[in-house]
């Protein structure tokens, strides 16, 4: 995940998290979200980001996260800013 999807974790953070990050890497996920380990100009801050739903079966999370985070490398900066995904954050 974090190999394919570096620049989308980024926007994910931005986004999603409100935290302008210079790299994201994700270090876990589960059934309720996923941790997001992000670098900034001021160190390294961690998030974590639920679905929405608890997901009901081991490939979900996966699969769910692959769709999300190709469909945010295709947009513009302008476009991610806008774009509503089913997740939240949680501090």
């Amino acid at each position: 995940m974090n190999a394919d999807h570096r620049d989308s974790l980024v926007l994910l953070a931005r986004r999603h998290a409100g935290i302008e990050a210079e790299h994201a890497a994700m270090t876990s996920r589960d059934r309720l979200g996923f941790q997001v380990r992000l670098t900034t100009s001021e160190g390294v801050r961690g998030a974590r980001i639920a679905f929405l739903r608890e997901v009901s079966s081991p490939a979900e999370p996966d699969a769910f996260l692959s769709r999300w985070l190709n469909r945010t490398a295709s947009l513009s900066d302008a476009q991610a800013q806008t774009c509503s995904v089913p997740l939240r954050i949680e501090s």
